[in-house]
Protein backbone atom coordinates (compact mmCIF):
# COMPACT_ATOMS: atom_id res chain seq x y z
CA UNK A 1 0.00 0.00 0.00
CA UNK A 2 2.88 2.35 0.76
CA UNK A 3 4.45 1.61 -2.61
CA UNK A 4 1.17 2.46 -4.35
CA UNK A 5 0.93 5.75 -2.46
CA UNK A 6 4.51 6.68 -3.36
CA UNK A 7 3.83 5.80 -7.00
CA UNK A 8 0.72 8.00 -7.07
CA UNK A 9 2.58 10.92 -5.49
CA UNK A 10 5.45 10.63 -7.98
CA UNK A 11 3.12 10.38 -10.99
CA UNK A 12 1.03 13.36 -9.89
CA UNK A 13 4.18 15.40 -9.34
CA UNK A 14 5.53 14.51 -12.78
CA UNK A 15 2.14 15.28 -14.34
CA UNK A 16 2.08 18.67 -12.64
CA UNK A 17 5.58 19.40 -13.92
CA UNK A 18 4.61 18.40 -17.46
CA UNK A 19 1.52 20.59 -17.47
CA UNK A 20 3.39 23.53 -15.99
CA UNK A 21 6.04 23.15 -18.68
CA UNK A 22 3.42 22.90 -21.42
CA UNK A 23 1.71 26.17 -20.46
CA UNK A 24 4.79 28.12 -19.41
CA UNK A 25 5.77 31.35 -21.08
CA UNK A 26 9.21 32.67 -22.00
CA UNK A 27 9.05 35.61 -19.61
CA UNK A 28 9.37 35.18 -15.87
CA UNK A 29 6.06 35.30 -14.04
CA UNK A 30 5.37 36.42 -10.51
CA UNK A 31 5.13 33.79 -7.77
CA UNK A 32 1.44 34.59 -7.37
CA UNK A 33 0.81 33.83 -11.07
CA UNK A 34 2.73 30.57 -10.72
CA UNK A 35 0.64 29.64 -7.70
CA UNK A 36 -2.61 30.34 -9.60
CA UNK A 37 -1.36 28.16 -12.45
CA UNK A 38 -0.71 25.30 -10.03
CA UNK A 39 -4.17 25.65 -8.48
CA UNK A 40 -5.83 25.58 -11.90
CA UNK A 41 -3.92 22.43 -12.86
CA UNK A 42 -4.82 20.84 -9.51
CA UNK A 43 -8.52 21.62 -10.06
CA UNK A 44 -8.35 20.06 -13.54
CA UNK A 45 -6.71 16.92 -12.12
CA UNK A 46 -9.37 16.70 -9.40
CA UNK A 47 -12.12 17.13 -12.00
CA UNK A 48 -10.72 14.27 -14.06
CA UNK A 49 -10.45 12.00 -11.02
CA UNK A 50 -14.00 12.79 -9.88
CA UNK A 51 -15.41 12.20 -13.36
CA UNK A 52 -13.59 8.85 -13.56
CA UNK A 53 -15.01 7.84 -10.17
CA UNK A 54 -18.58 8.18 -11.49
CA UNK A 55 -17.97 5.89 -14.47
CA UNK A 56 -18.92 2.25 -14.42
CA UNK A 57 -16.79 -0.63 -15.73
CA UNK A 58 -18.28 -0.50 -19.24
CA UNK A 59 -17.59 3.24 -19.62
CA UNK A 60 -14.03 2.86 -18.30
CA UNK A 61 -13.41 0.02 -20.77
CA UNK A 62 -14.75 2.14 -23.64
CA UNK A 63 -12.62 5.11 -22.54
CA UNK A 64 -9.56 2.87 -22.40
CA UNK A 65 -10.21 1.59 -25.93
CA UNK A 66 -10.57 5.16 -27.24
CA UNK A 67 -7.37 6.14 -25.47
CA UNK A 68 -5.43 3.30 -27.05
CA UNK A 69 -6.74 4.10 -30.53
CA UNK A 70 -5.96 7.80 -30.22
CA UNK A 71 -2.55 6.98 -28.78
CA UNK A 72 -1.74 4.68 -31.71
CA UNK A 73 -2.53 7.41 -34.26
CA UNK A 74 -0.59 9.94 -32.20
CA UNK A 75 2.47 7.73 -32.06
CA UNK A 76 2.33 7.09 -35.81
CA UNK A 77 2.12 10.85 -36.35
CA UNK A 78 5.15 11.42 -34.11
CA UNK A 79 7.16 8.76 -35.94
CA UNK A 80 6.27 10.33 -39.30
CA UNK A 81 7.19 13.78 -37.94
CA UNK A 82 10.50 12.49 -36.64
CA UNK A 83 11.27 10.86 -39.99
CA UNK A 84 10.36 14.09 -41.81
CA UNK A 85 12.62 16.18 -39.54
CA UNK A 86 15.47 13.69 -39.98
CA UNK A 87 15.16 13.85 -43.76
CA UNK A 88 14.97 17.64 -43.74
CA UNK A 89 18.10 18.00 -41.59
CA UNK A 90 19.95 15.42 -43.69
CA UNK A 91 19.13 17.28 -46.92
CA UNK A 92 20.33 20.59 -45.48
CA UNK A 93 23.56 19.02 -44.37
CA UNK A 94 23.39 20.20 -40.75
Amino acid sequence: MTLSLVSVIVHWHVGLGLFKGAISSAKKQSPKAEQWKEWIILCLFCGVVLSLMWMDQYQLNLLGAWFLQIRWFGEMFLIALLFYCYRKVRRQGL
